[in-house]
């Protein structure tokens, strides 16, 4: 291997911060000190290689692998190694003779992967190495301390070891790779099962809301008919009201021009008075501005003049205070001086006393301690022995009260072993009676079971019964609903074919009037058009109405005795109709061979209607042969003689001597409305049919559910009482057993009492046995001890201390007075020293105080001086102002007044300002109403139709969208609206939300 490894390079690689490139070569080792970094080119091999351990490659993150740094470099952003492999003799799976793989890594914690310079994956390479035994597990680089570990791996790890060393582990990885695919794919084909199982039940339920929404569809189609005729009406008005609006805001807006024209020429004349009266009022106001500052100066001064005042009189109160203190402290001073000498005499005679105490008391103490010391060894000895004696009398005592105490104990413990005795009887009494009673509860507890639980099955089987009827009951609701639903469209349906004949006949006059003249029983003989007496194929009735064209709303007449009552109609309200008499029809059915693949039919023998009818079929559509497309109509057109004609199933006209037409046929409306016509009143009967049937059923069910919940709502009662019988005895055997099974806990309770009890009393027995012996041997000790004592107190009791200790006592209560009476002239002394301080240091701070107030009281008359001066000459500076102000004053009364007397007229012109301003703003406000009406009505249209192209008058502006044909609607101009337009666009809209 190591022949086959040719360099490694390493850049920004833990302390490889330089590029660095290491030829190997004959290399079998690298040597050098510690910290040279040796570990880290093996840590970088294994890195290169694929290892994804960072505890392996000694760090704990992606970071610690870059260079973090020193003091003369900064640390790298990257970290790059790259070892190159001789595959001169195709040991790697590999086309190229030499092969470098590349590992980067970033601070952000990504790694990049290189092949010969090409990224690539981590798969890949570890894929690459795997074949030739330089997987992560084959221990190819082995770190420091990894020998033992890889010396002492588990036979499992062995076993995974010599397979990475053997090329397979990549096998075994694709292989496990596979099965957990196969397993996603698995649970992927579970999920979906499990979906389909979840959306088949709904299918039901999406195929009702796909017939509600073609069912909508159809309904929103007819409301967008009618609403195309509503806002084409209700437009025009709207642009017809807002041209009106805006002439009339025009005529006020010139009106009030004028008026304003007037005005202005008046107010340059007032301006200019005001002009003058502002100029004056403004100098007399700059005036009294000046004299109001002066007056507020001058009580500024008056006011600090007072406060100076008020000042100077406090001060001098303070300063004769002052003077007053000084004469009673002075006093004070001199009799506390007197005291202070007094006081240390006192306290010198006092020390001399002291000191005479004290030596007497020195004397006595050492003749008393030498009386004491021999008395104390004595009274030891006799506290020893009476220790001693009262020892062994507490123990003698001791003993005595446990031997009693143990007595009542072992009575108290022989009476609690006859009551337990007589308990354990009871208990097995109780014991016995329990079972026999829980034994007959259980019984009772069974034969309520089995009648709860027949009782709940009859309860289950009645409400499953609810259930199956009431869903039963749900889904006929649902179908009931539905053709309703379809009973209530096909009805709108009808009267909307209704209006929609009637629409298309709107501007072709003739057949209406006929058709209205007919319907008022004046034509006897009319029978219809060709539209409604017809029937076709539906994929033939483009073709057809194109074949007919105009003729389609041919008149068919009984007979010719109607002709001139409806030539006299038309004449008299305008319109032309194409008649057909059945009396005097004559026609002769040509017979023509046509060979084409894409012939389909004569037109005549592709329509059918009544026999009475077929001549005038014959007339009309004589010679049209229907083809497939426009080729093999074109075709045809060829082969047929002049006056005859071929049409495609998209309604493009071909005629033998050459014309064509092309183009959808709006005919085809017709032809499909009266179609509609036909076949409407037998949908609307199976569709009522359908919905009473529903509807009986509906109601059984609903009886025949009212009768069950009955049944359920009667046995119920049943059913509770069962339920609270069973729970009563089950709560009473459950009250049974805890009451035996505390019976026989007592039992077994009493029975280990009696066994403790009679161990505590034996050994209670021998306890009193023991206490008797100590009892007699502590006797005899405390007589001894008692004898002792008696002795000892006898020596203390001849020992005569009582001269030396009053001596003693004497003379320390001497020393105590005397020390007392030195502690309290000192204390004496320290009081007089201190109130004499005190004294002298008020004296000078009053002396400092009068140097202050003599000094403000100075201070406070040179101010009062200088405010005197000012106060004198702002009062003559507001004399001053005063006489400039009152001649200007009066000046301006006088333009005031006659500016009032030219006021009058302009008021009465401002009146009638006012007014025309009025009638234009309600003007205005009208144009703006109707501006709004239109912009909302724009709005409903763009909300209704989405891209709409609308008509807009000489003064409305408007956007206009791209022509779309396909997308935009157009609304033409209507009239006049039908009568009950607004109610069929209600009932549609309702239907479109009960649907929706």
């Amino acid at each position: 291997m190591i022949r086959r490894l040719t360099r490694i390079e390493l850049q920004g690689y833990k302390t490889f911060a330089a590029n660095t490139n290491i030829e190997f070569g004959d290399v079998t080792c690298i040597v050098g000190p510690n910290g040279s970094g040796k570990s880290n080119i093996a840590d970088g091999v294994r890195w290169v290689l694929g290892e994804q351990s960072f505890s392996l490659l000694r760090g704990r993150k992606t970071a610690d692998m870059i260079f973090s740094g020193s003091q003369e470099r900064s640390r790298a952003s990257m970290a790059s190694a790259t070892i190159v492999f001789d595959n001169s003799d195709g040991w790697l799976p590999i086309d190229f003779a030499e092969v470098s793989l590349t590992r980067r890594a970033y601070r952000d914690g990504q790694n990049e992967y290189l092949i010969n310079g090409q990224k690539t994956r981590l798969r890949d390479v570890t894929d690459l190495l795997g074949t030739v035994g330089l997987a992560q597990r084959t221990y190819t680089v082995i770190g420091q301390g990894l020998v033992d570990t890889a010396l002492s791996i588990k036979a499992d790890e062995r076993r995974k070891l010599f397979e990475e060393a053997a090329g397979i582990g990549v096998y075994r990885q694709k292989r496990e790779d596979a099965t957990r695919k196969l397993d996603q794919t698995q649970r992927n084909v579970e999920r979906v099962s499990d979906i389909l199982a979840e959306i088949r039940p709904r299918l039901r339920a999406l195929d009702r809301q796909a017939r509600r929404a073609r069912d909508f569809k159809q309904v929103q189609q007819d409301l967008h008919h009618l609403l195309r005729t509503w806002y084409g009406y209700h437009w025009q008005n709207a642009q017809d009201t807002y041209a009106q609006s805006l002439k009339q805001l025009e005529y006020s807006k010139q009106d009030l021009s004028k008026l304003w024209t007037e005005q202005e020429a008046q107010a340059e004349k007032i301006a200019k008075h005001r002009e003058e009266v502002a100029a004056k009022r403004s100098q007399v106001t700059a005036w009294h501005n000046e004299a109001a500052k002066l007056h507020e100066n001058y009580q500024s001064h008056y006011r600090e003049i007072a406060v100076a005042e008020e000042r100077v009189r406090n001060i001098k109160q303070q300063r004769d205070t002052i003077e007053s203190e000084l004469i009673s402290f002075r006093t004070n001073l001199e009799l506390h001086s007197s005291k202070v000498k007094e006081a240390e005499s006192n306290r010198a005679k006092l020390m001399a006393e002291r000191d005479k105490a004290l030596h007497q008391f020195t004397e006595a103490k050492s003749q008393s301690e030498q009386q004491q010391s021999k008395l104390a060894t004595l009274k030891k000895q006799e506290a020893d022995a009476l220790l001693h004696k009262a020892n062994l009398k507490e123990q003698l005592l001791t003993f005595q009260a446990k031997n009693k105490a143990l007595g009542d104990n072992r009575q108290y413990i022989s009476v609690e072993i006859k009551d337990s005795e007589k308990d354990l009887q009871e208990s097995d009494l109780s014991i016995q009676a329990l079972e026999t009673t829980l034994a007959e509860l259980e019984n009772k507890n069974k034969e309520a079971q089995v009648e709860l639980g027949s009782a709940t099955n009859k309860r289950n089987n009645l409400s499953k019964t609810l259930h199956t009827i009431r869903t039963e009951v749900e889904q006929i609701g649902e179908q009931l609903a539905e053709a309703n639903d379809e009973s209530e469209r096909l009805q709108t349906k009808q009267r909307w074919i209704s209006h929609q004949r009637l629409g298309q006949d709107k501007g072709a006059t003739g057949p209406e009037i006929i058709r209205r003249a007919s319907e008022k029983g004046t034509l006897k003989s009319y029978m219809g058009t060709i539209a409604e007496i017809i029937s076709v194929d539906q994929d033939l009735e483009t073709a057809i109405s194109a074949a007919l064209g105009k003729n389609i709303q041919a008149i068919l007449l009984e007979n010719s005795s109607s002709v001139d009552s409806i030539k006299d109609l038309l004449e008299k309200h305008g319109g032309r109709a194409t008649l057909l008499p059945l009396d005097k029809l004559r026609a002769q059915k040509s017979s023509l061979a046509v060979k084409n693949d894409g012939f389909i039919g004569w037109a005549t023998d592709l329509i059918k209607c009544d026999k009475q009818y077929r001549n005038a079929i014959n007339i009309l559509l004589d010679k049209t042969a229907i083809c497939i497309d426009s080729r093999s109509a074109q075709m045809i057109a060829e082969q047929l003689p002049f006056g005859a004609m071929s049409v495609t199933q998209e309604g493009e006209v071909y005629y033998a001597n050459g014309p064509t037409i092309l183009g959808k046929a709006t005919e085809t409306d017709s032809l499909v409305l009266a179609r509609e016509a036909r076949n409407l009143p037998d949908q609307i009967d199976a569709a009522n049919a359908k919905r009473d049937t529903l509807s009986d059923t509906k109601d059984k069910l609903v009886a025949q559910l009212r009768d069950t919940r009955d049944i359920f709502d009667d046995f119920q009662p049943t059913l509770d009482e069962l339920l609270d019988q069973e729970l009563n005895v089950s709560n009473e055997r459950d009250s049974t057993v805890i009451e035996l099974e505390r019976a026989q806990s007592n039992h077994n309770w009493t029975e280990q009492m009696i066994a403790t009890l009679q161990t505590r009393l034996n050994k209670v027995d021998e306890e009193i046995l023991t206490g008797t012996k100590e009892i007699e041997l502590l006797t005899i000790k405390h007589l001894d001890s008692e004898k002792k004592s008696l002795e000892f107190h006898n020596l203390v009791m001849g020992l005569d201390t009582s001269d030396i200790s009053s001596i003693l006592t004497s003379c320390q209560t001497n020393l105590a007075v005397a020390e007392r009476a030195l502690k309290d002239a000192e204390t004496r002394d320290v009081e007089l020293n201190s109130v004499y301080k005190t004294e002298v240091e008020r004296i000078d701070s009053r002396k400092s105080q009068l140097t202050k107030l003599d000094s403000q009281l100075s201070d406070i008359e040179t101010n009062i001086a200088k405010l005197s001066k000012f106060q004198m000459k702002s009062q003559q500076d507001i004399a001053k102002l005063q006489q400039l102000i009152e001649p200007e004053e009066n000046t301006i009364h006088a333009l005031e007044i006659k500016m009032v007397s030219d006021d009058g007229p302009e008021s009465k012109f401002r009146d009638v300002i006012h007014n025309m301003e009025h009638r234009h703003a309600q003007a205005q406000l009208e144009l703006q109403r109707q501006q709004d009406h239109l912009d909302s009505l724009q709005t409903q249209i763009n909300d209704d139709f989405g891209l709409a192209d609308i008509e807009f008058g000489e003064n409305i502006t408007g956007s206009v969208p791209l022509p779309f044909d396909q997308i935009v609607e157009h609304l033409d101009y209507v009239s006049e609206l039908p009568e009950d337009i607004e109610d069929s666009i209600n009932r549609l809209r309702i239907q479109m939300r009960r649907i929706g």
